[in-house]
């Protein structure tokens, strides 16, 4: 098959390319800013071509390709504490994002997935069925996006999975993230400074990821069905606190854990607790990485 992965050099393709590399023979075409900083990041393989086209030039990859399978949205701009509270920065989102469905759309995709963000439940019950409260612009775009694709699926001949993305975590991910803070500052004994963490969290590992987008993608693709939200999540959830914690005996740290000090991201203090259920129903019970092992390779990673 021949898969397009736009924001192919983004922390969640990358693994998922390296997983399609390993699992499949597919030819995997790599849509990249021109201004990426990742572009060394793309594992090296005669089955990847790279395309250069900033956002809103998705037209590009026509005549390189002319025909594909899989489209994997990724791309996504401005996702910054800053940039997810500014409306007109979002909302050039949601204009890139229609245009790379139509691209989808043109090249005669059987699949488009889409990679949401649990940012579009708001402080709601987290399952598919319930309607979403965004607080953020940056989730109320992304819901706004996954509302267009649901209209699309209708007129078009073209399958829409909205994934809803909770936290994931791993080797390779920003060094500024909870997870990436709390080891290298655990690993040098240093105080550390945390909102309440008293609202309820989970955590998904990068590898488990990557597998379980490529068995939906396999699973679904030859399905009928014209649109669905599915949740990304593991089955671990429990108050944040508690995972800080965790990352503090693994690693045997004596670092103190100052909480209460710090002001909430944009979306403000919202419970983390997804149904997983219908991911279930598809995929079939799931292994998935406990949260130990999972900071023991995220440390060995970045100790490197």
């Amino acid at each position: 098959m021949n898969i397009i992965i736009s924001g192919a050099s983004s922390f969640l393709a990358l693994s998922l390319i390296n997983r399609i590399l390993k699992e499949s023979e597919d030819e995997i075409y790599c849509l990249v800013r021109n201004n990426s900083n990742n572009l060394s990041k793309l594992p090296k393989s005669d089955r990847i071509h790279l395309i250069t086209a900033d956002l809103g030039e998705y037209q590009k990859v026509i005549p390189s390709l002319k025909k594909a399978d899989i489209f994997y949205h990724f791309a996504w701009a401005n996702t910054t504490p800053e940039g997810r509270k500014n409306f007109d920065l979002q909302n050039q989102n949601l204009e890139y994002s229609k245009e790379a469905l139509e691209c989808a759309s043109l090249l005669g995709c059987k699949l488009f997935i889409f990679f949401g963000s649990q940012a579009e439940y708001g402080k709601v019950e987290k399952n598919e069925e319930v309607t979403c409260n965004p607080i953020s612009y940056y989730g109320q775009v992304k819901l706004r996006f996954g509302e267009y694709c649901k209209e699309y699926t209708k007129t078009h001949n073209i399958k829409v999975i909205h994934t809803r993305i909770f936290s994931v975590y791993g080797p390779n991910d920003h060094p500024k993230t909870l997870v990436n803070y709390c080891i290298s500052s655990m690993n040098q004994n240093e105080v550390l400074q945390f909102g309440p963490c008293t609202q309820l969290w989970n955590f998904l590992y990068i590898d488990d990821f990557s597998s379980i987008i490529y068995k939906l993608s396999n699973k679904l693709l030859n399905e009928s069905f014209n649109y669905e939200i599915i949740n990304i999540a593991s089955d671990d959830t429990r108050v944040l606190k508690d995972y800080i914690y965790n990352i503090k005996d693994v690693l045997k740290s004596s670092s103190t854990l100052v909480f209460g000090e710090v002001n909430p991201n944009p979306e403000g203090v919202v419970d983390l607790n997804p149904s997983i259920n219908k991911l279930k129903s598809i995929i079939g019970e799931y292994q998935f990485t406990k949260f130990e092992d999972g900071i023991i390779n995220t440390k060995e990673y970045l100790c490197k």
